[in-house]
C-alpha cells in the first residue's frame, strides 16, 4: 500500500519544480547560460520525481477501487443468500443458482459450487466442494 510518505515526496517534489520556474523566472541577464541549464535539469528531475510519486499513488488508488468493487459485489451477494441443506443458494432476480460451499464463500469470498455425493456415499453429507474438499 502507498504510504503517505510517496504522497508526501510527491508534493516536495512539485514544491521544488515550482520553486525552480519561480527563480527561472525571475533570473535576469546576470544568470549565465550554464547555471540556467543547471536550474532547468534540477526542476526536470523534480518533475520527474513528482510524476513517478503521483503514478505510485494512483495505482495504489486504483487497486483499493478494484478492491472496493470486489467487496461490495460480495455484500451484494450476502444480502441473496439463502441456506438451505447446509449450503449456500443465490436468489437472484427470482431465479435460483446453487448450491455453493459456505466455506469457500466464507474463506476466500468465492462463488464454489458443490456436487451432489454418489446416493453410496450420502452418509458422509450430500454435497462435496471441489475446491476445498468439504462434506455438506
Amino acid at each position: 500500500m502507498t504510504d503517505p510518505i510517496s504522497v508526501t515526496n510527491a508534493l516536495s517534489a512539485l514544491k521544488t519544480a515550482s520553486e525552480m520556474v519561480k527563480l527561472i523566472r525571475a533570473a535576469d541577464a546576470s544568470l549565465d547560460k550554464a547555471e540556467l541549464k543547471m536550474k532547468i535539469a534540477t526542476l526536470a528531475e523534480a518533475l520527474a520525481d513528482a510524476r513517478l510519486a503521483l503514478l505510485e499513488v494512483h495505482s495504489e488508488i486504483d487497486g483499493l477501487r478494484a478492491t472496493i468493487a470486489e467487496i461490495s459485489a460480495i455484500n451484494v451477494d450476502r444480502a441473496h443468500i439463502e441456506k438451505r441443506d447446509n449450503v449456500y443458494w443465490i436468489n437472484d432476480e427470482g431465479s435460483k443458482h446453487g448450491p455453493f460451499c459456505p466455506r469457500c464463500f466464507e474463506s476466500d469470498h468465492k462463488r464454489m459450487p458443490v456436487t451432489e455425493m454418489p446416493h453410496a456415499m450420502r452418509q458422509l453429507g450430500h454435497y462435496r466442494c471441489p475446491q476445498c474438499k468439504a462434506t455438506y
